[in-house]
């Protein structure tokens, strides 16, 4: 019986997230800071020692527009619910085994604990599918996520994930993804 868990950057070709990197939202190129009152043009996998991991894989944007839409990789506005799963940014991908279910999952962001949105930033995620944007701040703010069906003892989640700063200077936060296992 095992259960894991992998998040990944999707691309032309996926860049896994592993336990030491940062899911980087960029103004534009690789650590380019976003200025305040401005939302992500690029996103990155950032490792421990400052690389840009996935550097040369295209890695998917989705940039916060308005409530219901997204400017995918820069293009024109899309009404998300029109986003296609290998178009999301995050995959997050769940490796049951035989006697795993997750389901009543949640996804969110936060600061010092879970109830505490991070300062300086909006953290908004939507699930494909979804019509709207959700701000993710807090767990009690988490988005919901549908329940999966299990597909060759795995679950796959694919979310659009984007960051617009509301303060100056390099604002930080942590993503989290909470479910029941049964």
């Amino acid at each position: 019986m095992t259960l894991t868990f992998d998040w990944y950057l999707q691309g032309s070709s996926d860049t896994k997230i592993d336990d030491t990197d940062k899911l980087l939202f960029s103004s534009g190129e690789f650590d380019e800071r976003i200025v305040a009152g401005k939302c992500n043009d690029s996103t990155h996998v950032k490792t421990d020692v400052g690389a840009n991991k996935s550097d040369g894989n295209s890695p998917n944007n989705n940039k916060y527009l308005t409530n219901s839409t997204a400017s995918l990789n820069g293009g024109l506005p899309r009404n998300i619910n029109t986003v296609l799963d290998s178009e999301a940014t995050i995959k997050l991908e769940l490796n049951l085994g035989d006697d795993f279910q997750v389901e009543d999952a949640i996804f969110y962001a936060y600061q010092e604990s879970s109830n505490v949105s991070p300062d300086g930033l909006i953290f908004y995620s939507a699930e494909t599918g979804n019509s709207k944007w959700s701000d993710i701040g807090g767990r009690g703010n988490a988005l919901e996520l549908g329940d999966k069906t299990i597909d060759s003892n795995k679950q796959t989640y694919y979310l659009l994930a984007s960051v617009c700063l509301t303060a100056g200077g390099r604002q930080t936060g942590t993503m989290k993804f909470e479910g029941v296992i049964k």
